[in-house]
């Protein structure tokens, strides 16, 4: 067979579909590195999930076929007929629920799909794939939920499945990557199974092409949804009551149409350090490719990083860099995580780490595959959080960020679990020394159905706040403002109006309408106070940790 199942090479090859123009059949072509921006930063916004899981979201229904109208054949014998036309690849609109489905190598098998191999015994022997209608994938964002049904043909066989989104309106037939939005794979059995798989899609005029690697597969119910979203307000944090040493009643405003509330509560300890705030970024610069490919690491030429322990090499052999351009952050080499095992390690900080921060692109790897980040405290290694690459781009490249709030950190690890395919890392940094801001969280996402919640196991004598979010439905509204609880209290904080942005060297604020302007610490310190009545305010700030910017009565907690 011409086509084999690579799901570990870096560029993962999948399919898209050619505009029909006069007899042009719909077909699959090949193509890779298709380019996509995000703005997913937050290493703990990736690794958060089941956030009110308990509800379920409204759903919206773009898509749907169960293939009841494949009443030839039978699981056991196919049909011999493909039902996509020869000519144009269509299938015949009585056959499906909805007009416009099309694909080659499609057969009916007595209520389900039997996509099996085309042109074989030819050298362009391979497998059928199927395109379904149209549908609009617009909404939320584009993100689509793909459920289906499905097994591999053969007994004991497995394969993956393709699923490829595309926009329509945006093929070129001159230019094979163009539509292609977004694309990920599912590993399938011989016992037909559920599956599940989300898409980006963001398309008015979307269509989804799918095929197997290497196997005849059989595919049912296929049904792609689409979250409709709530604008839920946020709720206001009201006074606590019933205040004690120990214990307190967190209070807020109920919000129309509010199924639940999520409840947080947490205290901050600020401790400074005899270390000077100090920022080490490793770019991997010193080491030097051995040429072949540019895959693996010239060991008697390259300046490895002193005090850093990189394990690319040990545990997978398909490569060990990566040194091409486009694949790497700043000049010119990026490590590669290529198998599962892979890791680097920083050298043991003179203070506590407090920030961590590493560039990383999606070098096809999915749902499954898995960056770990680890701390060392000086007697163990935990678990600071975890990069899901089922829950990011195809072809993710950014930075991710990470607040460290675990006391005594000295030491950091990105480690690799791998399913499927590889990544690139590079410009990993880290922040150690100065004031440190440590969280404890007593209550997180608490759920809480009324508009109160008894708080208790309290610190007696310690600051603590706490902030609500409505939910509706499965659909989540952001934080309320803040309230601030026992020793040293400061005002009841509300979430305000003002522009407020994080710059390196502290934060801007800019006001529509001039107001008295302050800045207070998590303790309550006043660090910026301003009645000029001007309309932008230059905050320096000399530590990163969380804030609370007061415009008028209005306050807003920021983080740096």
């Amino acid at each position: 067979m011409k086509k084999s199942l690579l799901v570990s090479t870096l560029a993962v090859a999948f399919c898209a579909i050619v505009a029909l123009a006069g007899t042009h059949k719909v077909k699959k072509i090949m193509v890779d590195n298709i380019q996509k921006s995000t703005t997913v930063k937050s290493l703990k916004s990736l690794s958060k999930a089941g956030e009110a899981a308990d509800e379920t979201p409204n759903l919206q229904v773009l898509l749907e076929e169960d293939f009841s109208k494949f009443t030839a054949g039978s699981e056991a014998t196919p049909d011999a007929t493909d039902v996509a036309d020869a000519t144009t690849g269509y299938i015949a609109d009585e056959l499906t629920n909805t007009p416009g489905w099309s694909g080659d190598g499609v057969f009916q098998a007595g209520g389900c799909a039997y996509i099996g191999i085309v042109d074989e015994g030819t050298d362009n022997e391979d497998t059928g794939f199927l395109n379904t209608s149209t549908f609009d994938g617009s909404g939320n964002g584009g993100y689509i939920v793909v459920t289906f049904r499905a097994r591999v043909a053969e007994e004991g066989a497995t394969d993956a499945v393709e699923f490829v989104s595309i926009d329509e309106d945006d093929i070129n037939e001159s230019d094979p990557m163009s539509g292609v939005v977004d694309y990920k794979q599912v590993a399938i059995t011989d016992q037909w199974a559920e599956y599940e798989v989300e898409l980006k899609s963001g398309a008015a005029n979307a269509s989804i092409q799918l095929y197997a690697y290497q196997s005849p597969i059989y595919i049912d119910d296929i049904k792609v949804v689409q979250t409709v979203k709530i604008d839920v307000p946020a709720p206001e944090a009201l006074a606590a009551t019933n205040v004690t040493p120990t214990s307190f009643t967190a209070n807020w405003s109920a919000v129309e149409g509010a199924t639940s509330y999520m409840l947080t509560v947490f205290s901050f300890k600020t401790i400074k350090s005899d270390v000077e705030e100090a920022t080490v970024t490793e770019g991997f610069d010193g080491i030097v490719a051995t040429g072949k490919k540019d895959k693996f690491i010239d060991t008697e030429n390259s300046k490895l990083p002193e005090g850093w322990t990189i394990s690319v090499s040990d545990n997978g052999t398909s490569r060990e860099i990566y040194a091409s351009s486009g694949n790497y952050h700043s000049e010119k080499i990026a490590l590669a995580f290529d198998a599962t095992g892979d890791f680097i390690e920083t050298p043991e900080a003179p203070a506590p780490i407090k920030k961590f921060s590493f560039w990383v692109k999606n070098q096809g790897a999915g749902a499954g595959s898995i960056i770990t980040v680890s701390g060392f405290n000086g007697t163990e290694w935990i678990d600071l959080g975890k990069l899901n690459f089922a829950d990011v781009d195809s072809n993710f490249a950014d930075f991710v960020d990470l607040d460290i709030d675990d006391e005594g950190i000295v030491k950091l690890r990105l480690s690799y679990t791998k399913e499927v395919g590889n990544c690139a890392i590079d410009d990993v940094s880290y922040t150690y020394g100065g004031v440190y801001n440590i969280a404890t969280l007593l209550l997180e996402d608490k759920t809480v159905e009324g508009t109160s919640f008894d708080v208790t196991g309290l610190t007696e004598g310690e600051q603590y706040y706490y902030y609500v979010c409505a939910v509706n439905n499965g659909n989540i509204s952001g934080d309320s403002n803040i309230v601030a609880v026992g020793k040293g209290s400061v005002d009841n904080i509300a979430a305000g109006n003002a522009k407020i942005a994080t710059t390196a060297n502290g934060i801007e604020i800019s006001l529509a309408e001039a107001a008295p302007v302050a800045v207070y610490s998590v303790d309550g310190k006043c660090l910026y106070n301003a009645t000029s009545g001007a309309l932008s305010h230059t905050v320096a700030l000399n530590n990163h940790g969380v804030y609370f910017v007061k415009v008028g009565n209005k306050t807003t907690k920021v983080a740096r």
